[in-house]
């Protein structure tokens, strides 16, 4: 069993146990990204114990560690790693399990089974996700006139490209596929791609939206300069004289 250790600061600067970033974010900023969570997996007279399974900002390796929260009101304040002087962690991988249902005899199940994922298939499906917003974000900034105007647009849309490829960074697809067979692996893949399908409309729906408002703004310049022309040209002549 591989294990480490690591000090209680670190472990605050992490955001253990309670402030961790969502797992489809990755690690960002030195914060550990949260992949699973059990409460009450084990009690003591005063605390309860609860698992938490997390991908570590460092070495990007997933994680558990057991902490604690007091049972009672006079307990509420109870320490989260049981007053250790450093908090210990075990080295965790994704593994597919049977689950042993009990149906009268004779019972049909009622739903299809959702086969679930494996890591290889995850990390594949959401590196080439992340790589194709990437990709979009990058194409969509191409669009924008290199102005003044458009230069806010244009730097989200770079810092987006930027944060899209180092989200892809956090999976690695080097690791050879085990567990399900390759049929649960299409229609978990199928699915995935179904949700990030749904994300990049919505990415392209909003960069229509951008794009229209600098349609707006170009018209809106191209009229004010107009409009600025006729004043200077009508202060240079002056008002003309009237003559009898």
């Amino acid at each position: 069993m591989s294990t480490r250790t690591i000090t209680r600061d670190q472990a605050a600067d992490w955001g253990l146990p309670h402030d961790l970033t969502a797992a489809d974010e990755g690690p960002e900023h030195g914060v550990a990204a949260e992949l699973h969570r059990e409460e009450d997996t084990g009690r003591r007279r005063w605390a309860s114990e609860n698992t938490l399974v997390f991908r570590a900002p460092d070495d990007h390796r997933i994680y558990r560690v057991t902490y604690f929260r007091g049972l009672t009101e006079t307990q509420y304040d109870h320490d989260v790693w049981n007053d250790e002087r450093a908090v210990e962690l075990v080295e965790v991988e994704p593994v597919t399990v049977p689950v042993v249902e009990w149906r009268a005899v004779g019972e049909k199940p009622t739903t299809t089974p959702v086969p679930a994922g494996d890591h290889f298939t995850e990390a594949a499906i959401r590196r080439s996700a992340y790589l194709d917003a990437a990709r979009e974000a990058d194409e969509a900034a191409k669009l924008f006139p290199d102005n003044l105007e458009c230069a806010p647009a244009i730097g989200a849309l770079d810092g987006l490209a930027q944060r899209l490829r180092r989200l892809a960074d956090h999976y690695t697809t080097n690791e050879q596929p085990l567990g399900p067979t390759w049929e649960a692996r299409a229609d978990h893949a199928i699915r995935l791609y179904a949700q990030t399908a749904i994300e990049r409309d919505d990415a392209q729906a909003e960069f229509a939206r951008l794009r229209a408002r600098v349609a707006e703004l170009e018209q809106q310049a191209a009229q004010d300069t107009f409009t600025a022309r006729i004043e200077a040209e009508a202060t240079a002549h002056g008002p003309e004289e009237v003559t009898g």
